[in-house]
């Protein structure tokens, strides 16, 4: 969802304010989530 909002915001920051309100965490929380995937964790 994040990957997919990135393309339509300004910035990945943008992207997970605006996904962040809708599932209920923050920001901060949604970007450490992404970190993780990435990583592979």
């Amino acid at each position: 969802m994040a990957l997919e909002r990135e393309a339509e915001r300004a910035s990945r920051w943008a992207a997970l304010s605006s996904i962040s309100t809708t599932i209920g965490c923050t920001a901060k929380t949604l970007r450490l989530w992404m970190k993780r995937a990435d990583r592979g964790g």
